[in-house]
C-alpha cells in the first residue's frame, strides 16, 4: 500500500510540474470582416492563441501589408504595432512578457480597410 501511495504522489508531482512548464494555448477568437479576391470571406482565415509569454497569429491566406496593433483594453494604450505580410501561413509571434495583468485587444487592419479584432487576458 505504501508503494502505491508513493507512486501516486510522484505521478501527481510530475503532472503538476509538467503543467507549469507547458502552458496549454488559449485560443483568441476574432470578430470583424475580411475580404479576399473581391468577395467577403465566409470564414475568418486567421488563427491566434496565447501561450505563456507569446501571442501567435497565423493567416491561412496570403495577406500583404496588414497592420497588427496590440492595445490595453483598460486605457487603450498601444503596446505594439507592426505592419506584416502574412505569406505561406507563416506565424507571427508577439512577445508579451513585459505586459502587465489585464485584457488586451489585437486589431488586424487590412490594406482594404477591413479589420478583425480579438481579445486575450493576462492573469
Amino acid at each position: 500500500m505504501k508503494n502505491v501511495l508513493m507512486t501516486c504522489f510522484f505521478m501527481l508531482l510530475s503532472v503538476s510540474a509538467w503543467a507549469q512548464i507547458y502552458e496549454i494555448p488559449k485560443d483568441i477568437d476574432f470578430k470583424g470582416t475580411f475580404e479576399m479576391d473581391d468577395a467577403r470571406s465566409a470564414f475568418l482565415p486567421v488563427e491566434a492563441y496565447l501561450q505563456g509569454t507569446q501571442v501567435t497569429i497565423t493567416f491561412y491566406v496570403d495577406l500583404s501589408d496588414a497592420t497588427v496593433t496590440v492595445a490595453s483594453e483598460e486605457n487603450n494604450q498601444e503596446m505594439e504595432e507592426r505592419t506584416i505580410s502574412f505569406i505561406d501561413s507563416t506565424p507571427e509571434v508577439f512577445n508579451i512578457s513585459g505586459y502587465s495583468k489585464g485584457t488586451y485587444i489585437i486589431t488586424i487592419t487590412t490594406p482594404r480597410g477591413t479589420y478583425l479584432s480579438g481579445t486575450f487576458k493576462i492573469e
